[in-house]
Order: structure tokens, then C-alpha cells, then sequence
């Protein structure tokens, strides 16, 4: 799920073959979406990075940045 304040935006699920729709057929046909290769393992999608967790420092930088940039953007938006 990807949100953005907490509000969910978006949700990315794998595709399957069956899954695909002539549109996203055509997509494919044009260059312009590739289609899965292979069946998503999700064990091993959801352990990358697990041998290497970030240090709290890295992950209250990281909160920093976003935050900040959220806050220019909105004040952007609303013209501040």
C-alpha cells in the first residue's frame, strides 16, 4: 500500500499472466509496461534488507527529509 499523509494512493500487487488486460496487453506490445517474468516470491521480496536494518539516526534522517519535504510541497500548494 502507498500512502501519502496516511491516506492510501496506491496499492502494488504482482501481476500474472492472467491477470494482464488487453490494455495492459497493448501497453506491453507498445514498450511502454513490461510484464512479470516470473511468479513474485514474496518471502524473499519481503526479506530484502532484513540482514542489513537501518540505525536509528539513518531512519530519524530519513523521517526528517520526508517531512521537510512534504512541508514545502504542501506550502507550495497553499501558496505560503
Amino acid at each position: 500500500m502507498i500512502r501519502d499523509r496516511d491516506l492510501p494512493i496506491a496499492k502494488l500487487v504482482p501481476l500474472t499472466s492472467s491477470d494482464v488486460s488487453a490494455e495492459e496487453r497493448v501497453l506491453a506490445a507498445r514498450g511502454e509496461l513490461l510484464l512479470p517474468a516470473e511468479v513474485l516470491n514474496e518471502r524473499a521480496f519481503w526479506s530484502i534488507g532484513a540482514s542489513r536494518p537501518m540505525r536509528p539516526e539513518t531512519a530519524e534522517s530519513l523521517a526528517a527529509a520526508v517531512s521537510q519535504d512534504r512541508e514545502e510541497r504542501d506550502a507550495g500548494l497553499l501558496g505560503r
